[in-house]
């Protein structure tokens, strides 16, 4: 058996080299590591903004087909037996009481709107600047989920436009008439430009999603990796309260996730150190704070 002597066991290549190695690395990133870091946020962004600025301002999209779409989304859905949106917007519009506490519409509609508009970008961000710091081998990989759930979320947009169920019409419910409560842009919501026909898929739970199953994976802390679980549960509600998104909108948000990681992984057996992380640096074992 051979003998092993402690100058090898720290020798440079071995395991045991790159865990000491790691210890000895500055924990809090550096300005042009952080540049790096908010070129590629802008990357993934601009995937979507660029599709919202040119249908929002420069070419925006016909009525009939979104609308249409919409219609066929809904006939889908009634044909599955989940056509159950109105049902549950008309649930929180009423009062219910929970553990002494009276809810009411008035209540819920600034909850979901925060949910869906703020948490959206907030959480993202702040899962994205956790990661990047304290499990910088991880962010690439999760990084090209992104860019490519984005992407392939902005080309359905574009073979497949569809109306939110807020701008939708021609609605029934139950054999009658339908039409959903507008809580994001009717009373004091202000309507910038941006695409407003792009309900499938829903980018808002597939980004969720991706967030959700990031911080279950990589957080230690059995609590840290519950509230992985709740986020894309809370947004999957927000939006459907909101009116923003059909279930089938969801369900496509899904479908583009699961085909999204194993592109990613693909795209981690490249040779392109951009696209693989291999220039991260910060080996897996370290900043273990979360």
């Amino acid at each position: 058996m051979p003998t092993l002597h402690a100058e090898n066991l720290y020798a440079p290549g071995t395991g045991s080299f790159a865990a000491q190695h790691s210890r000895t690395r500055q924990a809090f990133p550096t300005w042009p590591e952080w540049g790096s870091f908010l070129l590629q946020i802008l990357l993934v962004v601009g995937i979507e903004l660029c599709d919202d600025i040119y249908h929002g301002f420069i070419s925006p999209r016909p009525i009939a087909l979104p609308q249409a779409n919409a219609v066929r989304v809904v006939l889908f859905e009634q044909s599955h037996g989940f056509w159950i949106e109105p049902g549950i917007q008309r649930y929180f519009e009423h009062v219910h009481h929970l553990f002494g506490l009276t809810i009411t519409w008035q209540h819920v509609v600034p909850l979901v709107n925060t949910i869906y508009g703020v948490a959206h970008g907030v959480v993202t961000m702040a899962m994205a600047i956790w990661l990047f710091w304290q499990h910088r081998n991880r962010f690439p990989f999760v990084r090209n989920v992104f860019i490519v759930t984005t992407a392939l979320s902005v080309i359905t947009y574009n073979v497949f436009p569809v109306a939110p169920p807020r701008l939708a019409t021609g609605l029934t419910y139950h054999g009658r008439p339908f039409q959903f409560i507008d809580t994001v842009f009717v009373g004091g919501g202000v309507n910038l430009g941006f695409d407003r026909y792009a309900a499938m898929p829903s980018l808002h739970v597939a980004w969720a999603f991706i967030v959700g199953v990031t911080v279950f994976w990589t957080a230690r802390r059995l609590g840290v990796r519950l509230l992985g679980i709740v986020h894309p549960i809370l947004m999957f509600l927000a939006v459907l309260v909101t009116a923003n998104h059909f279930i089938a909108d969801c369900l496509g948000a899904l479908a583009i996730v699961v085909i999204a990681y194993p592109v990613a992984w693909l795209g981690s057996k490249t040779n392109v150190s951009w696209i693989t992380g291999a220039d991260a640096g910060d080996p897996e074992g370290t900043r273990q704070s979360a």
